[in-house]
């Protein structure tokens, strides 16, 4: 008896398992969002010419004043950096202002104990910055 009960016990299981199952099915199938346009270049193409928002509104004036104030933050941070210790060198990437920026905070860095490295890009494409401490 002890046997037939667990047998009906596991069916009931089983039964109960298969309708949680069932409940499921209706999110895992198909949603319906209305009609998209299919994936592709001719498709993509056109969603990128018809998307006005990604057009940005600044003027490239103001975006290479944007630029050169954050690579000046940049540079005069790493001369705190390694000037203060915490640091031995600290390399800053893909300057387009750092030839620049080496010139004009040559002697600040020079005063603090810092060289400034500049890496030119080949093509005048831009320009590595290593700052490093004077004894190295």
């Amino acid at each position: 008896m002890g046997a037939s009960m667990t047998a009906v016990d596991l069916g009931t299981a089983r039964a109960k398992a298969v309708g949680a199952l069932d409940t499921f099915r209706p999110r895992l199938g198909f949603r319906t969002c209305g009609w998209r346009p299919p994936l592709g270049v001719g498709a993509h193409r056109r969603a990128v010419e018809l998307d006005k928002s990604a057009r940005t509104s600044t003027s490239d004036a103001e975006a290479t004043r944007h630029r050169l104030a954050s690579e000046i933050a940049q540079v005069e941070g790493a001369i705190q950096l390694v000037a203060s210790g915490e640091a031995s060198r600290v390399s800053l990437s893909g300057l387009k202002f750092g030839e620049q920026l080496s010139r004009r905070f040559g002697a600040e860095a020079q005063a603090a104990g810092v060289h400034l490295e500049p890496l030119p890009w080949p093509d005048d494409a831009g320009c590595d910055l290593l700052v490093r401490r004077i004894d190295e």
